[in-house]
């Protein structure tokens, strides 16, 4: 397991790894010289033990670096144009069957957004391409995820419009799929969310919608279809996480409104059988204050949330078993009588 985090006392970002029950020491990424981390992003490759990380820095570059399961080497710069700190302009997704991992990220202030992949051995271009051009405004959020059955990356952008944009890579072009909302509660992480079903290869696309109740709609590989409302969520819901069941086409969704509550509801494929409020006073709204998981066996899935405790660092958890329904009672996960205590569990 890792790790990658900023830090007030180094000038590069940092890594630690959790071999077995033991956190190793923590290293250095080498992804040069970054006076301030704003954002790292670390994705597996499907098919060998490496892992691509990126950052984005205060100088508004986006640099890159590869772990290939013994160490960290092939750093390469995404850009050091106008990347642009506070928001998370760049993701990183791997083909599935090709094990090939393709970067998307916003380079200057322009309407294109450009691309790069890494192909196991290096990378593909000495600088960044164009991959396509936003319908207006620049990106100020992407999130791309990859199909469990082919090389299909489906891409979401947010730009400074609030418009929601839907590209798709098939592991050679991109196919834009149109602007699909033009009112996003914001531009910020949690604003959207995609999902692929592990069984039939569709992508859930759902996404939060200033003063009004979150959409979703299905990505069947060739077609989107019709946009629908999520019936779990009540209006004004910020932040959205989701998380899929390796095992089948379960995906588990919580998402935070306005009045600081945390709704959770699954999707069975078809549907949304069972939705529950979980908290009532959670610690913000559009920070990443909760989040979700599976486990690899499929059985059980687990939302973990930080709820308000008069400065008191607390986290909550809930765990599903797929089968029953959703839980009405809740566990403390860790607490602590210090406010600046950091936890890795």
């Amino acid at each position: 397991v890792f790790t990658a985090y900023g830090s007030s006392t180094n000038s590069v970002p940092r890594y630690r790894r959790l071999i077995g029950a033991q956190w190793s020491d923590p290293g250095d990424i080498p992804t040069g010289v970054t006076p301030s981390v704003h954002w790292t992003e670390l994705e597996g490759c499907p098919i060998r033990k490496e892992i691509v990380a990126g950052v984005l820095d205060s100088n508004d570059d986006i640099k890159l670096a590869v772990w290939d399961g013994t160490s960290w080497g092939n750093s390469h710069v995404f850009s050091t144009v106008n990347a642009g700190t506070g928001y998370k302009r760049f993701d990183v997704a791997y083909e599935s069957q090709s094990g090939r991992a393709l970067v998307v990220g916003r380079y200057d202030d322009t309407t294109t957004v450009r691309y790069n992949v890494w192909d196991g051995t290096a990378w593909l271009h000495a600088t960044a391409q164009a991959a396509f051009n936003l319908a207006g405004g620049t990106a100020r959020l992407i999130v791309t995820a990859s199909c469990p059955g082919n090389d299909q990356i489906l891409i979401a952008t947010v730009n400074s419009l609030f418009d929601l944009q839907l590209f798709l890579w098939n592991g050679s072009a991109f196919t834009d799929l149109g602007i699909i909302e033009t009112s996003t509660h914001n531009d910020q992480p949690g604003a959207v969310e995609i999902v692929y079903q592990q069984q039939s290869g569709d992508a859930l696309v759902i996404w939060t919608i200033w003063g009004a109740t979150p959409k979703f709609r299905v990505w069947n590989g060739v077609t989107l279809g019709p946009e629908n409302i999520v019936p779990i969520f009540p209006d004004n819901v910020y932040f959205l996480r989701a998380a899929g069941d390796p095992t089948s086409d379960h995906i588990i969704v919580a998402g935070v409104d306005k009045f600081y509550d945390v709704q959770v509801g699954i999707w069975d494929g078809t549907a949304w059988p069972d939705s529950r409020e979980v908290e009532t006073d959670n610690a913000n709204q559009v920070r990443q204050g909760v989040d979700v998981a599976w486990e690899a066996t499929g059985e059980d899935a687990l939302v973990v949330w930080t709820p308000w405790n008069a400065g008191v660092p607390i986290v909550r958890s809930l765990a599903w078993r797929k089968g029953t329904a959703l839980a009405d009672s809740t566990c403390l996960l860790y607490t602590s009588d210090a406010a600046d205590d950091y936890f890795w569990v």
